[in-house]
Parts: structure tokens; C-alpha cells; sequence
């Protein structure tokens, strides 16, 4: 017998949804070179999605089935493949976008109390970037989102029911309205490079700490090759010392932002490319 709009389908509490996988070896392939995926809406949100679709499958009537159908076909790039369901909403194309790894980003929100982007790239459609957001509304709506030892959680203060969910699916439809299985690809005219100042480089997040008059091992120059090659993108130089470190090792970087309505841009701008920078002064 199908699930009744009034059935219960999770109650009050706090659930378990999963925790955060890798991106699928087809989807990391269609990645342009060392650039990155940002969610438009966090992780955790379309892993609920999924979370619950994969509740529902089973006992849903004609509507959710056709409906769960839809959406795998339309938001998923590979329907079939061997993640757990869950996991592959997750990483849904229509809440993604390529662009420079967070540690580059001025405006990369992970670490705000609400890491969702705030900035829609220019080149993705509007009616795309607002139906990824009033998705994560209908899902934020459900419960609270929390993350511990096993994964990410939502903390529900009501009982969830059947004609609830119905109404997160019709939400989800919006982003499904055709075959939406890419992210949005990395393009320049969509980023605004923050040069660095010359003679001034840009600390590097990750540099690694070491005293003062340390002796630079092949090791250490090893180290520091592969981090210039894993972000081609933002390093221009870095300063490591032949034998001795008598000061830390300085990496000059270009840093990134997404273009808002109100910048002033060149994007004329041979020695960056093509891609647009901050107008001096």
C-alpha cells in the first residue's frame, strides 16, 4: 500500500543523513584542470534530499515515483552508478560550480555560520541559482543541520511527513525542469582576480611552519613544487632560499572573488590572461 500523505516518515530527533564523500571519478573527470567544485547550497542539503528519496522509493505512490524518476534523470550524472543514492544528490550538478579552490577565494563562505554562495556566477542562469537556494530553503525548513563523528545530521523539533517530503520533491522539480546533470564550468568572465602587490607576496594558507635558519632540504623543495602544481591557477611565484631559511617562505598568489553587479572591471588585460582584475585605484 503506497505512503499516505499523513504517514510518518521520520520523527522528532536528530538523524544521521550520511557523511561527505569524494566526487565520482565521471564527475572529476569533467573538472577544467586543477579548478574546484563549490555547492551553491551546502553539501548537507541535497544529501538530505537524497537521504530522503532513498526513504521514500520503496512506498511512494504514482506521483513520487515518476516524480524520484525525474530527478534522477535530470539532476544525476550517473543514475546507475555504484555511490549510495544519497551521495550522488549530493553532488548533483545543478548545485555546482567550477572555480578556484577555497584557499584562494575571498569569498568562499564555508566558514560562516551560513556557508551558502552568496555571489551567482554571471554566466549561470538565474532561474537555476534561485531554484538550487529555494531548495535549500524547503530542506533547512525540515530540521537543523549539524555535523559530528558519523557524518552530518539533521535535528528535527516536528515529525516529518509524507505530504512534506511530496513538497521538498515539487521544490526539487524546479532544478529538473530539464537534463541539468553539469556543473557550471569554470569561465574567466565570471571571477575577478585581486592581483598581488609587487615586491608584496600573499601569505599562503598552508605553509607550513619552521624555525628560523632551518636548512631547506630536497624535500622541503619538493613539498613546495607539488603545492604550486595542485593550484596553477592562483600561484604566480614563491620565494624558498637555496640553503638556509632566514625568513618564511613566501608565496606570491593571485586571489579570486566572483564578480558582483557593482564591480568595476578590465577585462582587457593581457598579462592576466584575458580574465578580468580589480580597476587600480
Amino acid at each position: 500500500m503506497p505512503l499516505r500523505d499523513d504517514d510518518l516518515i521520520l520523527d522528532v530527533g536528530t538523524h544521521n543523513i550520511g557523511s561527505r564523500a569524494q566526487a565520482s571519478d565521471a564527475l572529476t573527470k569533467r573538472k577544467t584542470g586543477a579548478y574546484s567544485l563549490h555547492h551553491i547550497v551546502p553539501y548537507c542539503y541535497p544529501l538530505f534530499l537524497g537521504f530522503l528519496i532513498e526513504r521514500v522509493s520503496n512506498g511512494g505512490d504514482q506521483w513520487t515515483k515518476t516524480t524520484i524518476a525525474t530527478l534522477k534523470t535530470n539532476l544525476l550524472l550517473e543514475p546507475e552508478g555504484q555511490q549510495p543514492l544519497a551521495t550522488k544528490f549530493a553532488w548533483m550538478g545543478a548545485n555546482l560550480f567550477e572555480g578556484p579552490a577555497g584557499n584562494f577565494r575571498l569569498d568562499d563562505p564555508k566558514d560562516l555560520a551560513d556557508p551558502r554562495e552568496r555571489v551567482r556566477p554571471r554566466g549561470m542562469g538565474e532561474a537555476q541559482w534561485a531554484a538550487a537556494h529555494a531548495l535549500g530553503d524547503a530542506l533547512e525548513a525540515i530540521g537543523t543541520r549539524g555535523e559530528g563523528r558519523n557524518g552530518y545530521n539533521m535535528t528535527l523539533t516536528k515529525p516529518l511527513l509524507m505530504k512534506q517530503v511530496k513538497a521538498v520533491l515539487r521544490v526539487a522539480l524546479d532544478l529538473a525542469t530539464g537534463k541539468n546533470v553539469h556543473f557550471h564550468p569554470f569561465t574567466a568572465s565570471d571571477w575577478l582576480i585581486i592581483a598581488p602587490k609587487s615586491g608584496n607576496g600573499s601569505w599562503y594558507r598552508e605553509q607550513v611552519k619552521l624555525d628560523m635558519g632551518a636548512e631547506v632540504t630536497d624535500d622541503m623543495r619538493l613539498k613546495f613544487r607539488e603545492l604550486c602544481a595542485r593550484h596553477p591557477s592562483s600561484v604566480v611565484q614563491y620565494t624558498l632560499p637555496h640553503n638556509y631559511l632566514y625568513k618564511p617562505m613566501i608565496f606570491e598568489t593571485r586571489f579570486w572573488r566572483l564578480i558582483r553587479g557593482d564591480d568595476v572591471v578590465n577585462l582587457q588585460t593581457p598579462e592576466y590572461g584575458g580574465i578580468p582584475r580589480s580597476q587600480p585605484g
